[in-house]
């Protein structure tokens, strides 16, 4: 497991590196522990997938914390956030950005302990399922297949991914390929031509539509409305 921790003030790196550093002797997990003073720093050499979390400080000399995710978020949209902080006046931005946690300072070992905990075993999970892979302006993305709730052509002869969340992704893969390699999940229907969606994503079927949970509507096959 790796680990990012984004921190201006060097003590409280080194008390939640020891923590970090402990639990994982305790559960003998290995781990690297990555240290930035600045959230532009972290920036500069972040990578996608790069980190399992990211430990960020709000308040930051420079860039603040909240800021430095929005941006890390905009590269990475699948990385762990943990936001840092002696307040919690910027808890509703932290949360609006979908920050796996808010801990504030000074925080206990047993804090600590409980949130790489969770954290084990959302990655352990994560692993164990299946990775939906392609590319997006270049970049190589692997989504769990739970996270992939739609997946449609584009008229731009791009296929168009949804995640969760409701990012979109445009990549040059075909439906026909896309289809292929979910098709061993029985999650995924197809409900019209070039149009597949996770069913665990879908939160009615009225008449003709089909609504998902990140609020899309789509248009359902007439003819095979009944089986769908």
């Amino acid at each position: 497991m790796n680990f990012a921790i984004v921190d201006d003030e060097q003590t409280q790196i080194d008390v939640l590196s020891g923590q970090i550093r402990e639990y994982a002797l305790q559960e003998k997990v290995e781990i690297t522990i990555d240290a930035y003073h600045s959230g532009e720093a972290l920036l500069e050499k972040y990578r996608p997938y790069a980190y399992t979390a990211v430990f960020l400080d709000i308040y930051l000399e420079g860039m603040n914390g909240i800021s430095t995710a929005e941006k890390l978020l905009a590269a990475d949209r699948s990385a762990v956030i943990l936001f840092l902080t002696s307040s919690d006046a910027h808890m509703p931005d932290a949360f609006s950005l979908h920050a796996y946690d808010y801990i504030t300072k000074p925080f206990s070992k047993e804090r600590i302990f409980k949130v790489l905990c969770d954290i084990c075993l959302k990655s352990s999970r994560y692993q164990e399922e299946p990775k939906f892979t392609f590319f997006h302006n270049g970049t190589r993305i692997l989504l769990s297949f739970s996270d992939v709730a739609l997946v449609r052509t584009d008229r731009r002869n791009y296929l168009e991914i949804l995640d969760a969340r409701g990012t979109s992704y445009l990549t040059r893969m075909t439906f026909q390929s896309a289809a292929e390699a979910l098709s061993g999940d029985p999650r995924f229907l197809q409900i019209l031509r070039g149009v597949l969606v996770n069913m665990q994503h879908i939160r009615r079927i009225e008449e003709e539509f089909c609504y998902l949970t990140n609020g899309e509507r789509l248009s359902l096959n007439v003819r095979n409305r009944a089986e769908l």
